[in-house]
């Protein structure tokens, strides 16, 4: 009788604790649903009027904005204050590149394009776009055939190795579920192969968010895949123990930014391969078009601080990988470090894990004002008044 009590007492008790423990976990999942770690599908009602505005080759921004919202001019770069006609002012130099080629979290006037306007004294236009990848920005540039500018710039920022194995950003980033965007692949012949702007009609869209494999073969962050993207699911304490294996839970707990790994050249995402080849074809076709090309690498308020506790950059292997082609990477890096003198990197950032603020992006127009002095390509480009 005593045996059968105790026993009674301990399968409550384990229960309890079972119960306690999956509540926690319930709730945990919850959460890192929010931080896109799980996969959580988001059904948006404004599909169709996203398809009748998307760029198709590009995704975002539409055509249809320029000149039109107050931010971007009718030539499609962010408005420049110094020189805010297109018309009147020939583009000098040009920057492509995601948000903080855009210079996100500031006006116009303070966008590290317009500071750098202002050294120069002509109009550096501003082709960056809020959350493209290098490849979008890459296809911008050769989409972009009118952009009269001698010196073009492509700035990778250093997140953006995650974004060029990405077409769903939802998968990647929480919150986005019209997304969509292009990526290149290598293909069996080691060469660059271009995997279009996915194309669903309205009856497709939601089972496209809800089964994401049936549709994306080139998407690195599906559910279930090698990058650790899951969903979560009842026993949810095994969800988040599935959950150590994510990309973002794994750098987390080793301290280091979660783009690091994607950098090494044996990942399976062949994210390092992917983004040198992309910057190598631009490279070349600036030169094909009789543009002087400028390759720059962005980093983040992580990578800065990983450098300074490392004294190596997490993107170095980038670096390493196109000066074995010949191609000269500028790393703003290692600049800011120096302007720095020993400070701390976060007071560059509103917030460390987001944009520059005003100073940071003072900063970076300073760093590529003194590169195009050390490369002598002033004397390149038009002075206007």
């Amino acid at each position: 009788m005593v045996i059968k009590k105790r026993f009674f007492f301990y399968a409550i008790m384990i229960s309890f604790i079972l119960l306690f423990i999956e509540t926690i976990s319930f709730f945990a999942t919850g959460f890192l649903q929010t931080k896109g770690v799980f996969y959580k599908p988001s059904i948006n009602d404004s599909y169709e009027d996203y398809l009748s505005k998307r760029d198709t080759l590009l995704g975002w921004p539409s055509p249809d904005n320029f000149g039109k919202n107050g931010n971007f001019d009718l030539s499609g770069s962010r408005i420049i204050p110094a020189f805010s006609n297109p018309e009147k002012h020939r583009n000098c130099i040009s920057l492509y590149g995601d948000s903080f080629t855009w210079s996100g979290e500031v006006d116009p006037e303070y966008s590290w394009s317009n500071i750098l306007s202002t050294l120069v004294n002509c109009r550096v236009a501003n082709y960056g776009v809020g959350a493209y990848g290098t490849d979008q920005a890459y296809l911008r540039f050769k989409q972009n055939r009118n952009d009269n500018a001698k010196i073009v710039f492509l700035n990778h920022l250093s997140e953006n190795i995650l974004r060029n194995v990405n077409q769903f950003r939802d998968l990647l980033y929480k919150g986005e579920g019209l997304g969509f965007k292009p990526r290149f692949i290598i293909s069996e012949k080691e060469e660059l192969a271009l995997i279009a702007l996915p194309a669903f009609n309205i009856s497709q869209y939601e089972d496209v968010v809800l089964n994401p494999a049936k549709y994306f073969r080139n998407e690195y962050f599906l559910p279930g895949g090698l990058s650790g993207v899951t969903v979560a699911r009842f026993p949810y304490s095994f969800s988040m123990i599935k959950s150590l294996k994510h990309f973002y839970v794994k750098a987390k707990l080793r301290d280091e930014p979660a783009h690091l790994e994607f950098y090494k050249k044996d990942h399976p995402s062949r994210g390092l391969e992917i983004t040198a080849k992309i910057l190598t074809a631009f490279h070349k076709d600036a030169i094909e078009r009789g543009k002087v090309p400028i390759i720059t690498i962005i980093p983040i308020g992580k990578d800065l601080l990983y450098f300074l506790d490392h004294h190596v950059w997490p993107y170095q292997s980038l670096i390493d990988e196109l000066s074995l082609s010949g191609i000269s990477v500028f790393n703003f890096g290692d600049g800011v470090i120096r302007d720095l003198n020993g400070n701390d990197p976060c007071l560059l950032f509103d917030n460390c894990s987001a944009h520059y603020n005003q100073e940071g992006y003072k900063i970076l127009a300073k760093l590529a004002y003194k590169l195009l002095l050390k490369r002598q390509l002033l004397d390149k480009i038009e002075v206007q008044n």
